[in-house]
């Protein structure tokens, strides 16, 4: 069975909208509470990685109890112009791309609800990156 991460979002529209500037995400599907607001949502990123967000706050229906604790590692071809284009969207830049020992470049990204977003691509040994 798949697994996916889980986000608590206070503005779900406003999360929504970033992710889809930032990161290139796309909404494959949300579920609105009677008033119309957004509790529950799906986001795909890069081919098949899949996030799940949810409200935040008091809401019954909310993933985590604080706001801003969760994280998420995915990759991408385009490191850097994916952080480049998350910080023009207001990513705040925690760590830029580094090379790790375990062979991939990762940069660390904040969203506006504060939960951090690892994205990496595979680097080879020889310092090229991998297709």
């Amino acid at each position: 069975m798949p697994a996916f991460a889980y986000l608590s979002v206070i503005h779900p529209e406003a999360a929504l909208d970033f992710y889809g500037r930032a990161f290139g995400g796309e909404v494959v599907n949300r579920t609105a509470s009677r008033s119309g607001e957004v509790v529950y949502a799906e986001v795909v990123f890069e081919g098949d990685a899949r996030v799940l967000i949810g409200i935040a706050g008091d809401h019954p229906l909310r993933p985590a109890a604080m706001h801003g604790q969760g994280a998420v590692y995915l990759y991408t071809a385009d490191l850097d112009g994916l952080v480049a284009r998350a910080v023009f969207a207001g990513a705040r830049l925690v760590r830029p791309a580094a090379e790790e020992s375990w062979g991939d470049r990762v940069a660390v990204l904040e969203d506006p609800d504060g939960n951090r977003w690892f994205w990496a691509e595979s680097v080879a040994r020889d310092g090229r990156k991998k297709r």
